[in-house]
């Protein structure tokens, strides 16, 4: 489902027309493990915010990155918290 969020989500725009999204794929938003737990679409080099939807719960405390919320920041790629919206 995070996959197809980031599919419908914008991409980057040039003379009117969509172009492929610069730089899209699979990572981890917790440092001590390699277990791929968010989708991201990075738009910054084209003027465009960064989102990153969350698909797995990871880490705890202060480091938890919970399932089902999208993080948008428009000078990087920042991980989701419960603060942000969800997107399930």
């Amino acid at each position: 489902m995070a996959t197809a969020a980031a599919a419908a989500g914008p991409a980057a725009e040039h003379h009117g027309l969509l172009a492929s999204r610069p730089c899209t794929g699979v990572s981890s938003c917790t440092k001590s493990t390699t277990a791929q737990d968010v989708y991201y679409v990075d738009l910054t080099d084209t003027g465009g915010p960064c989102y990153v939807w969350a698909f797995k719960t990871t880490g705890s405390g202060a480091t938890k990155v919970p399932s089902g919320y999208v993080h948008m920041d428009t000078t990087q790629c920042s991980c989701p918290t419960s603060a942000d919206p969800t997107w399930d």
